[in-house]
């Protein structure tokens, strides 16, 4: 399908949902989805993107939260805390909701919490902002390899506890590298520590064997 008319097709399959009813809820954020996979999860097609901001760019709630996601990099401690607190408890500790998935995926908040993550140095901020980005591959399907790289990479220089933290948001990323980090994390010498991430990862087994499809 040519460009143009995956545009039209998309166009004409939103333009009349109601955002204030749950079934076009879905159907948007699904038709949504679609495009994100190919254009911005694991993949990079700049037409796909093109089209994707062109239909989608309009979202009140990563309107209604961007004061919170600018003030992850606010020069005030105090304020990233606070703020990175939010974005835990809305993502992390709150139930599944089509509302929160609207700003949590979004790909700008994805570009501002890993910018935040990058520059962060005080160690509770630095969790926080790792576990949102755990939660968003794990419970929003935002599971891009850049996300993953953005978590790890700064792996070696961590304290023992924020390696802990790192691995344990690894688990649901499509790459065999995350087990260098669990592997690793896992030799760390502190039982309550090492219980978390055995508690994470036989989770994540379960999980992955519950979808296994049956014989």
């Amino acid at each position: 399908m040519k460009d143009k008319e995956l545009l039209n097709s998309i166009r004409d399959k939103i333009k009349n949902l109601n955002l204030e009813k749950r079934e076009d809820i879905v159907t948007y954020l699904e038709t949504r989805d679609v495009l994100l996979n190919k254009g911005f999860i694991n993949s990079y097609d700049k037409k796909v993107r093109e089209i994707y901001w062109e239909l989608f760019s309009e979202n009140k709630y990563f309107d209604e939260n961007l004061e919170v996601l600018k003030n992850l990099q606010s020069e005030n401690v105090e304020e990233r805390i606070k703020s990175s607190n939010f974005i835990v408890e809305e993502c992390v500790y709150k139930a599944y909701s089509n509302l929160i998935k609207f700003w949590v995926i979004d790909p700008r908040t994805i570009e501002l919490v890993t910018k935040a993550l990058k520059n962060e140095t005080e160690e509770k901020c630095y969790i926080n902002l790792v576990r949102f980005l755990g939660c968003s591959a794990n419970k929003y399907g935002y599971n891009d390899l850049g996300v993953f790289q953005s978590i790890v990479s700064d792996y070696d220089n961590l304290s023992e506890f924020v390696k802990i933290a790192v691995a344990s948001q690894t688990f649901h990323f499509p790459t065999e590298k995350k087990w260098n980090f669990i592997s690793n994390a896992l030799k760390i010498n502190s039982n309550k520590l090492f219980m978390k991430i055995l508690e994470v990862l036989l989770e994540y087994i379960y999980l992955k064997r519950k979808n296994y499809p049956k014989k």
